[in-house]
This record gives structure tokens, C-alpha cells and sequence, in this order.
């Protein structure tokens, strides 16, 4: 692993800049290395107070299609909450602090009203 970092870091350093590696350094050992969920993440906002999770990855456009999506559900590779959704027809209720994972992508969800 710490091969793998440090050839990111170089690579990312060459293209970006260093300080945009340092950036992305932390934000990666932050989210997937520490789990630390305080980091800022990336935010969707989403109309409705709930939403079916084939939706919400679609609409977090992890996916383009919602077959894409139901695969993801049935092969346990989606989190709410830190909680694995193995149910494809699940509502899910948004909070005020609703995190939604898929593989690297990590998202944070907020309920907005028009």
C-alpha cells in the first residue's frame, strides 16, 4: 500500500501541483484509510424526504442506469449510513447527516425542499 500512495502522490504531484497532492493524500487517507466522515465530502441535494436507493444512486450519479444500480445493491457494494443495503426495493428516509458510500465514491446527502 505504501508503494501505491507514493506513486500516487508523485503522479498526482506531477499533474496538479504538490499541494493538490498533499490535498488529495489527506482526503484519501481521511475517508477510506480512517474512515473519518467529518472530512468535507461531496453533496447532492435531493428534493424528497424519501427516496428509493436505486434512485439516490442514480441521481448521486454513481451509475447511469438503475439496472447498473440494483447490481451494486445485490452485490452488497452500497452503504447508508455505514449500514450495507442488500435490498434493491428499500426506501431510504434522508437526515440530516445521510452518507452514502459505493466503492471510492462517497457522498453526502441533503434533503432540500423547494
Amino acid at each position: 500500500m505504501t508503494l501505491k500512495k507514493l506513486l500516487a502522490f508523485e503522479v498526482t504531484k506531477e499533474i496538479k501541483g504538490e499541494q493538490e497532492a498533499l490535498n488529495a493524500q489527506k482526503y484519501f487517507e481521511d475517508i477510506f484509510q480512517k474512515k473519518d466522515l467529518d472530512t468535507q465530502l461531496p453533496t447532492v441535494e435531493i428534493e424528497s424526504e424519501s427516496i428509493n436507493i436505486l434512485d439516490l444512486i442514480v441521481q448521486c450519479k454513481i451509475t447511469d442506469s438503475k439496472s447498473q444500480a440494483k447490481r451494486l445493491v445485490q452485490q452488497s457494494a452500497v452503504s447508508i449510513n455505514n449500514e450495507k443495503i442488500n435490498d434493491w426495493s428499500k426506501q431510504i428516509q434522508l437526515g440530516q447527516n445521510t452518507v452514502i458510500r459505493c466503492g471510492r465514491h462517497v457522498y453526502q446527502i441533503k434533503h432540500t425542499t423547494k
